[in-house]
């Protein structure tokens, strides 16, 4: 017999399944984690965050201290398709390398922002990270970020504002640099793996579950 008109082809056809941690489910929320990275052209690098684990076209961000200095980079998340929430207390990790150069010995700061679009939502800055004459320190920076309530309309972004800097407080020479490579990968000035860290640049953020 003819099917009833209202069943149609989409409607007859399997349903998608979800599935959720039941964590996310009681308390409302979805932690979802992303990797900063960077991507580079003939107009040159830009920075983004993604769920996945490609290739970072620079594994590290560096600069030489002159003889103080800050670097800022935007990650930035592709805009939304659909209205999102987020709320609660998300979390950034973000490997760090502190190089004194010979009669010098600095400190170094971790600033992380949350975004939407241009608006802050959150602002937390690290301890110091300090390096002794000509010592090299590698620090895995990890620092809660709590976000109010906040709705995200079709169009708009979240962007990771990651700002480093460093002073002398002897000498004047040295050299400070941050990594964001989703695949984990060594950098031959940045020797993650030899000092029990990672190069992965990771940014938990809660969103809110309607279920």
């Amino acid at each position: 017999m003819p099917l009833d008109p209202d069943l149609t082809e989409f409607s007859t056809a399997s349903p998608v399944i979800a599935t959720y941690d039941w964590t996310d489910i009681s308390d409302g929320t979805g932690n979802v984690v992303f990797y900063a990275y960077s991507t580079e052209t003939a107009g040159g690098l830009d920075h983004h965050l993604t769920r996945q684990t490609p290739y970072s076209s620079q594994i590290v961000s560096a600069f030489v201290l002159d003889p103080s200095g800050t670097l800022t980079l935007n990650f930035d998340l592709s805009p939304f398709n659909l209205p999102k929430t987020i709320e609660g207390t998300g979390l950034v990790m973000v490997p760090i390398r502190v190089a004194a150069d010979v009669g010098s010995s600095l400190t170094a700061t971790i600033r992380a922002r949350v975004l939407k679009n241009t608006t802050e939502l959150v602002s937390v800055t690290s301890q110091n990270v300090v390096a002794g004459a000509s010592a090299t320190t590698y620090e895995m920076i990890v620092m809660p970020l709590v976000i109010a309530r906040t709705d995200f309309a079709e169009g708009d972004f979240l962007r990771l504002e990651i700002k480093i800097s460093i002073t002398a407080y002897t000498g004047s020479g040295g050299s400070a640099d941050f990594a964001h490579d989703p695949k984990g990968r060594d950098d031959p000035g940045f020797d993650a793996s030899g000092n029990n860290i990672s190069t992965q640049l990771v940014f938990n953020i809660p969103f809110k579950s309607n279920l």
